[in-house]
Parts: structure tokens; C-alpha cells; sequence
């Protein structure tokens, strides 16, 4: 089973009474029509495309938006592992009051040792495949704040890019990071990694009180390191995470860390989702009001200059057959206890495990049974999604969150995409996304 996205796709979205909107996501084509030659085209009259609407339809989307033709199908079969992730422990200096791994200052027999991380260097960058693409990638993320183990950190960061050398390969380091780093280590992130995504989720009191520590202010902590990383000019995103009480802060948000953190890259804004410390809590917000805040903070960070993003709500300039990366190879993200799992959030559920690592026997073991029957079941779930207008943005949605949560984000996400469809022909968008329908044309032109 593999996912193959169709050419021939196109959905027609009522918008209105009188006004439609044809959408061929595969091909970067975007027109408004009128009611009429919407109906001709869900009767398979395709005359309507002729003359002044085939004429629109074969002009691209304007150069603000780039669509990825790298949609490529994915095979259950497969193992094709593109990232190595690497959870170096659950220890953390914080106590973020949302944490999906419950992370917090714990001792050391949660740490992963060395001869587990120098093995699962050796595996990855063993793939056949690294040698077609030339570049190979490492993030350490999941679990706890990596900072903390840094021995191991900067032992694996030499390790994996002299070994990567040796094999003819240019790698990349990044990093998920809550910031709390000192000076000389921040030197480190410069010199020898590639980006960094830095937890910090808006002004001093908001961020404390999500993400309070013992003995320190975790907002100076952070900060400190973001403007030294903003005056280096190194690439950095920000991942801010939303609560029921900061919502409707959110534009304002943005304008905070343009004003603070020139050259930022982008802001990711996701809500709080009820997993590890925020189960059972009402830290998270109304969905629909997340909606809302993050369409006028994507507005804001367009009048700003910065990129504002949301997994969920996904972009329109980029197309993904799959959710993520993490089923699609899928790739490998090593526990801080030796388990191979190819999801990298925090803690992951044991159903995404795949594997593990023989520190003793010098070898990693993959169960492609495990592989295949996780990515059947996504591939699965995303074909029930082909009639979504938003599929080719949202790829299906997040695996753990259909498995460990009862979150519903689809229609917020339709929502999202809908809304950005509007923007770019230049029309208010409804209040709420309406449905479309999906018809296979003969070609697209």
C-alpha cells in the first residue's frame, strides 16, 4: 500500500452562492467561479474549463506561493529513514506546566549512554540512500531538555558529523531546545549546528507561567539566549505554545518577539494539548478561538515580516503527502531507554515503537512487521481524507494525536486552509470552511 497522489485532482469549494473556488493543489492552481461553472464541472460538463477558465486555471499561483511538487508516494514496504532523532534523556530544569513527557529533574538512569548513541550513528548513516541526497541530519529532540547531557550532546554532535565526512556526506544538526543554555554553549549551537527551535511561548509572565523553574527566571534563562542567537544572526525559529489564558494574546505575541528577536526565522504557535502534565487540566484552549488568533497572527506576522505557522492549520505554499516525516520513512528517533520509535514528540506511545538498540551487540534491530503495520494504518487513515480540500496541507493529521488524545482539529484546519485560499484571490472568507468536492478531470490543464 503506498500513498499516490492523484494529477488529476480538483476541489470545488462553494464559497458562496454565486462565487465557487476550483483548487488543483498538486498543480499550484487556484480560480474563482462563477456557481454556474461550478455545476458544469460536478455534472462533468468540462466545457466550462474552456475559453476564459481554462485560460485562468493554467496560470500558476502568484510567486507568493511555491508549491512543493515533491509529493511522493510512500510505501508501507519501505524503510527509508531520513532523520535520526536522538531523546538523550527525560531530564529537564524546568516544569512546564503542559509537558508531554512529564519531564522534570530526575536521576540519572534515564540517560542515554554513549555506546547506545555511537551505534545508532553508525546504522543511520549506513543507509544506502544518504548517498543520493548527500546530506544527512541529526536533531536531538524528544523527552528532555538535551542541554542538560552535554557531554553527550557535543560528543554525538563531533561524532556524527566526522562520520558523516568519512562517507562523502554534509550533515546537519538542529536542535529543540528550552533555551537555558550559557554563553559558551550557545558558541557551541552557533559553530557546529544548523538551526535550532527555542521554547518560548511569550513575554516574561506568560512564559513563567508555563514554563516555571526552581531557582531561576526560565524567561531571562531563554531570552538571553535568543538575542545572542539573533545577533549572531543564526537561523532560529520560536515554538510557542498556547494556553486557555494566552490565546487571545497571540497577535500581540507576535509583535513581542519581532520587536525583541530581529531576523527570527518563523513562530510556530500550537495549543496545549491534554498529554502528560496537561491531562485532565484546562490548560487548553478553544480550538475555534485558536483559529481565529492564529489567522490574525498570521496576518500580523505577514505585516511583520516573520512567518507565523501551526502544524494543524499547515501552509498553502507547501504540499505533504503524509503528516510527517515520521511515518513517511519512517525515520528514527532513538529513546533516551534504547528504543527505536518513529515518532519524535515528547515521550512518545509505545505503539510507534519499531525497533531497538544492542549497545552490547553493537547492532540495531528493526521489527518491519512494527514499520509496516504503523505506516499501513496511516496510509489508511490519510486515504479517508482524500475527499479534504486540506489534505495535501495537513497530510492526515498527527499519529499521536489520533492515538493518544480524542483532539478533533480537522475542521479547524479546513478552516485554516480555506481561509489562506481566500486571502490569495483576494475575498473575505465565510465564517466557517465550507465543504467541497472532489472531481478527477481528464488532465489538468
Amino acid at each position: 500500500m503506498k500513498v499516490a497522489p492523484s494529477q488529476r485532482e480538483m476541489y470545488v469549494i462553494r464559497h458562496s452562492q454565486r462565487a465557487w473556488i476550483a483548487y488543483a493543489p498538486l498543480h499550484s492552481r487556484l480560480l474563482l467561479i462563477e456557481s454556474t461553472a461550478g455545476n458544469q464541472i460536478l455534472s462533468g460538463e468540462m466545457a466550462a474549463l474552456e475559453d476564459s477558465l481554462r485560460q485562468v486555471l493554467t496560470n500558476e499561483l502568484d510567486s507568493r506561493v511555491r508549491m512543493s511538487r515533491e509529493a511522493e508516494a510512500t510505501n508501507a514496504e519501505s524503510f527509508i529513514p531520513r532523520t535520526l532523532a536522538i531523546s538523550l534523556s527525560l531530564n529537564c530544569n524546568l516544569r512546564c506546566v503542559y509537558c508531554h513527557a512529564s519531564a522534570a529533574p530526575k536521576e540519572l538512569d534515564t540517560l542515554t549512554n554513549w555506546d547506545t548513541i555511537q551505534v545508532a550513528i553508525d546504522y543511520f548513516l549506513n543507509f544506502p540512500h544518504h548517498q543520493e541526497h548527500g546530506i544527512v541530519s541529526l536533531s536531538f529532540a524528544g523527552g528532555g531538555e538535551p542541554t542538560l547531557e552535554w557531554q553527550l550532546l557535543t560528543q554525538a554532535t563531533r561524532y556524527f558529523k566526522e562520520q558523516a565526512s568519512v562517507r562523502g556526506l554534509e550533515a546537519e544538526v538542529t536542535m529543540a531546545t528550552n533555551g537555558t543554555m550559557t554563553k559558551e554553549q550557545t558558541d557551541f549551537v552557533i559553530r557546529e549546528f544548523r538551526g535550532v527551535s527555542l521554547s518560548i511561548d511569550g513575554d516574561e509572565e506568560i512564559h513563567n507561567s508555563h514554563r516555571p523553574a526552581v531557582g531561576f527566571n526560565s524567561f531571562e534563562a531563554t531570552m538571553r539566549t535568543a538575542k545572542q542567537l539573533s545577533q549572531e544572526q543564526f537561523p532560529f525559529g520560536v515554538h510557542a505554545v498556547v494556553s486557555a489564558q494566552s490565546v487571545e494574546r497571540m497577535p500581540g505575541i507576535v509583535d513581542f518577539f519581532v520587536d525583541e528577536l530581529p531576523g527570527l526565522a518563523g513562530i510556530g504557535f500550537e495549543p496545549v494539548v491534554p498529554l502528560g502534565r496537561a491531562e485532565g487540566t484546562v490548560l487548553q484552549p478553544s480550538l475555534s478561538r485558536f483559529t481565529d488568533l492564529w489567522l490574525e497572527a498570521r496576518r500580523r506576522g505577514l505585516q511583520r515580516g516573520v512567518r507565523v505557522f501551526y502544524s494543524g492549520g499547515c501552509q498553502i505554499d507547501s504540499i505533504r503527502p503524509l503528516f510527517c516525516s515520521a511515518v513517511m520513512g519512517p525515520d528514527i528517533t532513538i529513546t533516551w531507554d534504547g528504543h527505536v520509535s518513529s515518532c519524535t514528540r515528547d515521550n512518545p506511545d509505545a505503539h510507534f515503537r519499531v525497533g531497538i538498540v544492542d549497545a552490547i551487540k553493537g547492532e540495531v534491530r528493526i521489527d518491519m512487521t512494527a514499520v509496516k503495520r504503523l505506516k499501513t494504518e496511516i496510509i489508511e487513515r490519510r486515504e479517508k481524507c482524500t475527499r479534504c480540500f486540506a489534505v495535501y496541507h495537513c497530510g492526515g493529521e498527527c499519529a499521536d494525536l489520533i492515538y493518544r488524545t480524542s483532539v478533533d482539529r480537522c475542521r479547524h484546519t479546513r478552516r485554516i486552509v480555506y481561509a489562506q485560499l481566500c486571502e490569495f484571490l483576494g475575498i473575505k472568507p465565510a465564517r466557517f470552511a465550507p465543504r467541497a468536492t472532489r472531481v478527477l478531470l481528464k488532465e489538468i490543464p
